[in-house]
């Protein structure tokens, strides 16, 4: 059964909400309708509420304010109450709100937003600590064992979980998510702990001073890798984790920093002659445009096509360049891998789409994890043995899906190395967006990201690289089988998403003029999916 979701939560950085071109709050608008705004402290920012509540329709909450009389308020987003504290003093009031919410609904999910809630690292031990443990702790009522909590003060990519003694708020373990399960270990500890997981809403250092918008999914799952992980804690009760996904991009992906080449210098300069928005950019000759400081004719032109394609949403090659594998009898085959993490030690699912036939092939490791080279072997014995005049195709795959697989054939299946060397590889990323060749919609460069501002529809799983590799590692660890046919549909729906990209910039229009595009920055592991 794929994830039910139910609401969505979206946390904007208060600096953004309060500085920041109205266009741009718009244009983050238009990327997701949520159903709660959070705008994370620690700092007071009155203004950035103002101005949300000008833009998004839904309750905006910025903890740091807080109420005129010091109450603690719940937010019922869905199935899911959000309770926001203004300071960890008020940690005291919050418990008595999160009481309340269980006597009236003891299986009803809680996220508690305090932006003081962090983790500090003494100097000299190196030991982690959780900051106000004590009143944390005593936010958990009896006959409930878990809390989710958000704060600003770490990024977004921070997800742990601190298991905590109910009665002194003794640290008892810090966990991955995916091991917080009711396993034996779970069981013995009981009524006598509590489970907080704590999620970062702050910005992420990969997007600098730009500040991190974060999407949050609420929603519940009955699938089999999720089952634990809903199930009761012994009490009869069912303490659900909310947040099914999780998706971060920095805030200058929206208004007209998305544009390639508008920093946040020159978004000033463009202000100061009336050009706020792409719309504004578009209008504005390009000769208007060169003449400012620092832009000059080549970067003008790039910076229309690149608004041009954003606003359509349609890509446009800048070059001649044929399309990698365009010049072969048959179209490349679209290749994707899974992992259990990004330095695998399997790789435990190979998805193969053939766009001449529509025909997909998944290579599927589900009952025995210990071959770390079984689906790898069967793979290049298929691909080797009746597709060995055919390209295969990935996106980002030089960084990671054939570096991986070139690996893998070397340790454990090496007399296949000099067949897999002598089979085609191209990558349509490196293609369009390393060296130049197109400009993409999308407010990234992830395969996700540009097939749907292509109009592609997702498969809709639930799922991520980072989900579906977590699900795996448990289903090592235990034994437990997934719900395969949800993960070969992630799987293949990644490899359809890249045929659709490829085959939108078969037909894309060549650009106007030579915009001399640079690569756009995305280039991290971001990219892949």
């Amino acid at each position: 059964m794929d994830a039910a979701v139910e609401s969505t939560v979206l946390a904007i950085p208060a600096e953004m909400a309060a500085t920041r071109e109205s266009t741009a709050l718009t244009d983050v608008r238009a990327h997701v309708e949520p159903d709660l705004v959070l705008l994370p402290g620690p700092d007071r920012r009155p203004q950035a509420v103002a101005r949300a509540r000008q833009v998004f329709e839904g309750p905006v909450i910025h903890p740091p304010l807080g109420r005129v009389d010091g109450a603690v308020q719940n937010h019922a987003v869905g199935e899911t109450s959000i309770v926001p504290v203004q300071r960890a003093t008020a940690l005291s009031k919050a418990a008595s709100t999160v009481a309340e919410v269980h006597a009236d609904a003891p299986n009803r999910p809680v996220i508690l937003v305090c932006d003081d809630v962090g983790v500090s690292v003494d100097q000299t031990t190196l030991e982690a600590s959780l900051d106000h443990a004590d009143a944390l702790a005593d936010v958990v009522p009896a006959g409930r064992s878990r809390v989710t909590i958000l704060t600003g003060r770490l990024p977004a990519e921070y997800d742990r979980c601190w298991v905590l003694d109910r009665e002194d708020a003794t640290v008892r373990d810090v966990r991955e998510p995916a091991a917080n399960r009711l396993d034996e270990r779970s069981e013995r500890e009981g009524a006598a702990t509590v489970s907080l997981r704590l999620r970062g809403v702050g910005s992420i250092d990969d997007y600098g001073d730009s500040g991190t918008v974060v999407t949050m999914r609420l929603g519940h799952d009955a699938s089999q890798e999720y089952a634990d992980d809903d199930a009761t804690d012994g009490t009869g009760v069912a303490d659900h984790w909310p947040i099914r996904s999780v998706d971060s991009i920095g805030s200058d992906a929206f208004g007209i920093r998305a544009v390639d080449g508008v920093g946040p210098k020159t978004a000033q300069g463009l202000a100061d002659r009336d050009v706020r928005s792409r719309a504004d950019l578009l209008e504005t000759p390009v000769s208007e445009l060169a003449a400012l400081p620092g832009i000059g004719a080549s970067a003008a032109d790039r910076m229309r096509q690149h608004a041009r394609v954003i606003e359509t949403g349609e890509p446009r090659r800048v070059t001649e360049e044929a399309l990698p594998g365009s010049g072969d009898a048959d179209p490349p085959l679209c290749l994707d891998i899974e992992t259990d993490g990004l330095s695998p030690s399997i790789i435990w699912q190979i998805g193969v789409y053939d766009p001449a036939t529509d025909n997909y092939r998944a290579f599927v490791e589900r009952r025995d994890p210990s071959d770390p080279g079984a689906v790898v072997e069967t793979f290049v014995e298929w691909l080797v043995g009746s597709q060995s005049d055919r390209t295969l195709l990935t996106w980002n795959g030089w960084r990671f899906d054939y570096k991986h697989l070139g690996a893998f054939v070397e340790r454990y299946v090496p007399a296949y190395r000099d067949p897999w060397e002598s089979i085609g590889k191209r990558d349509l990323y490196r293609w369009a967006v390393t060296d130049g060749n197109a400009v993409l919609p999308g407010r990234t460069n992830k395969l996700t990201a540009v097939a749907e501002a292509l109009g592609y529809e997702r498969a809709g799983t639930g799922l991520d690289g980072a989900t579906t590799a977590a699900a795996y590692s448990r289903f090592v660890r235990t034994g437990e089988p997934l719900d395969w046919d949800r993960h070969e549909r992630y799987c293949e729906d990644d490899c359809r998403a890249l045929w659709a990209i490829y085959d939108a910039l078969m037909d894309a229009p060549m650009a106007a003029h030579d915009c001399d595009r640079t690569p756009a920055g995305q280039t991290g592991l971001g990219d892949f999916a």
